[in-house]
C-alpha cells in the first residue's frame, strides 16, 4: 500500500497537466523525497511554479502531529495545497496582514483545530471574523463533538461549518473527506480560475 506522499506523487506524475516535481511559493523545487520534509516544516506544497494563484487550504492547528495527520488525510481526499499556521496568534496576524492587501490570494477554506484550551477554536473564529474583510473567508471549525451546544457556539462565533475531531481513524478519514467536499462545494469562482 502506498503512503499518502507516494499516492499524492503518483497521482501528480500520472495526471497529464501536473509535473512530476513540486514547488513551494517562492518557486523552489522539491524533489519527491522532500515532500515529507516540507510538510514537517510547515511549507505549503504546490503542484507547479505558477501556484501563487492556485487554490489552497489554511490549517490553523497548535499540534504538529494532529496537523500532519489532517494534512495527509485532506490531500488523500483531493485537497489542494495546505498551509499550516502554527497556533492562534500566528494565524490571526497572518490573516490580518493578508486581508489588508488589495488582491490577496485567500485560502479556499480556513480549517481551525486549536486544542490548547477548550474554547481555543471558538475564540480564534470569533477573533478572525472581527477582522475587516474576513467575511471573504470560509471557515471550518473542528470540535471534539457535534453536540448542539458545541456546534451552536462555533457557528455563532462565525464558523461556516463544524466538523468532528474523531479518535477512530476510519471516522477521521470520512470527516476529512467531508471537509474536502465542503471546500469543493463552497469555492469562490475566482479561486477556480473562471
Amino acid at each position: 500500500m502506498l503512503s499518502v506522499e507516494e499516492h499524492t506523487l503518483f497521482h501528480l506524475r500520472n495526471h497529464r497537466s501536473f509535473p512530476a516535481l513540486l514547488f513551494d511559493r517562492a518557486g523552489d523545487r522539491f524533489a519527491d523525497s522532500d515532500f515529507a520534509f516540507a510538510e514537517r516544516h510547515g511549507k505549503r506544497i504546490y503542484m507547479n511554479v505558477h501556484s501563487g494563484t492556485q487554490p489552497y487550504l489554511a490549517l490553523v492547528d497548535d499540534d504538529i502531529h494532529s496537523a500532519r495527520l489532517l494534512t495527509r488525510m485532506l490531500i488523500a481526499h483531493g485537497a489542494p495545497g495546505i498551509e499550516r499556521l502554527d497556533g492562534a496568534e500566528a494565524g490571526i496576524e497572518q490573516f490580518r496582514t493578508m486581508l489588508t492587501q488589495p488582491h490577496p490570494n485567500l485560502p479556499g477554506l480556513v480549517i481551525v483545530d486549536l486544542k490548547s484550551s477548550s474554547s481555543g477554536t471558538r475564540d480564534f473564529v470569533a477573533e478572525l471574523r472581527a477582522i475587516e474583510n474576513a467575511d471573504r473567508l470560509a471557515i471550518a471549525a473542528m470540535a471534539q463533538s457535534l453536540e448542539r451546544s458545541v456546534r451552536g457556539e462555533l457557528l455563532n462565533a462565525g464558523a461556516d461549518a463544524v466538523f468532528e475531531r474523531h479518535a477512530e481513524i476510519n471516522a477521521y478519514r470520512r470527516e476529512a473527506a467531508s471537509i474536502v467536499s465542503f471546500w469543493v462545494r463552497n469555492q469562490r469562482l475566482e479561486a477556480i480560475g473562471t
